[in-house]
């Protein structure tokens, strides 16, 4: 059952990436003057942006975690109490190694109430699922808006490329809810600037419908009838919340989940210009997008106006073909 169906999404992955790449050159045939190696790297790119949703989420990736000591200290506590499996046995190897390197900073020393309490809450209130059915962006403004009249004119004549100030945070957050497809919930994440919730990733909300219609219609109808087994196949179990965790392993990254974030003006500003580019997954920019509309709607009358390419999102661009990464020398 559950390795039949990773080896089912990997099989379609493989055999849909070269379809796309041929639909793709037909909905944008190269232009005149453009180089060749730039567009087909570009064409690459959107096929990857594409196929991706077909990936499920249990597809391995690799690990990597830049901090200092004390900050690795106070994070263990919860990587150890994570509802994943996997998640638990890499912070005890962390935590064993470090104990070996660094045994003044690691001793092994557990304090048994915040353990409990971390395992508590973790396995009871970690993960996210949708707090309404509604499908729309929801917003919560807990920002004081009288207050915010001492920034009006910070906020009005605020350049491009330029952060609104970080003092403007006094004035408190504003949270924004909607769905999105679980691989740009992974770039989103990265977004550190505003506390998010993890979200539990499931079949309830349905699959993102950019990517069904960004394919061929042939490979579409064939993707649809394989999510359509797949749903009967997660649904033909009661799963615990334990299961539901495990279950998401199985889930393509294409289905949407609840994402939820808070930040200060100055942090919701800088994620709606930073992710409505066009270098970003579209469905991101989708997001980031609605969320700008609503912000320079809640905050008009002081003036704030997002520095962004409105005509951008979605479009295809050759010059994502032009972004390599490459060793620093």
């Amino acid at each position: 059952g559950s390795q039949s169906w990773l080896d089912e999404w990997r099989a379609l992955y493989l055999k849909a990436l070269p379809r796309i790449r041929v639909h793709l050159k037909q909905q944008f045939p190269i232009q005149e003057g453009e180089d060749e190696k730039v567009y087909t790297k570009a064409i690459n790119a959107r096929s990857f942006d594409i196929a991706r949703s077909l990936l499920p989420a249990g597809a391995a990736t690799n690990l990597s975690w830049h901090t200092n000591l004390r900050q690795t200290a106070d994070k263990l506590v919860y990587l150890r109490n994570h509802p994943l499996q996997e998640v638990r046995e890499v912070a005890e190897a962390m935590e064993r190694l470090l104990m070996c390197v660094f045994p003044n900073s690691f001793s092994g020393k557990r304090h048994e109430m915040s353990e409990e309490y971390v395992n508590w809450w973790m396995h009871t209130g970690y993960y996210l699922s949708a707090r309404t059915a509604d499908t729309c962006l929801r917003w919560h403004n807990g920002i004081d808006m009288n207050l915010l009249t001492e920034y009006r004119d910070v906020i009005a004549k605020r350049p491009e490329r330029t952060e609104l100030p970080k003092q403007i945070g006094e004035c408190g957050t504003i949270r924004f809810e909607a769905p999105l497809d679980f691989g740009s919930f992974r770039d989103l994440q990265r977004q550190r600037a505003v506390v998010q919730r993890m979200p539990l990733l499931t079949t309830n909300i349905g699959f993102e419908p950019w990517y069904l219609v960004s394919m061929p219609y042939d490979l579409a109808d064939e993707v649809q009838s394989a999510l359509f087994e797949f749903q009967r196949y997660i649904g033909e179990y009661a799963l615990s919340p334990e299961e539901q965790a495990t279950a998401q392993y199985l889930t393509p990254m294409g289905y949407l989940v609840p994402c939820s974030f808070s930040g200060d003006l100055s942090a919701q500003v800088y994620l709606v210009e930073l992710r409505s580019t066009t270098s970003v997954h579209p469905t991101l920019q989708k997001l980031a997008h609605k969320i700008g509309v609503s912000l320079e709607t809640i905050f008009r009358s002081y003036g704030l106006k997002l520095h962004v390419d409105w005509d951008a999102i979605g479009r295809f661009d050759t010059n994502r073909g032009k972004q390599d990464i490459v060793q620093k020398q």
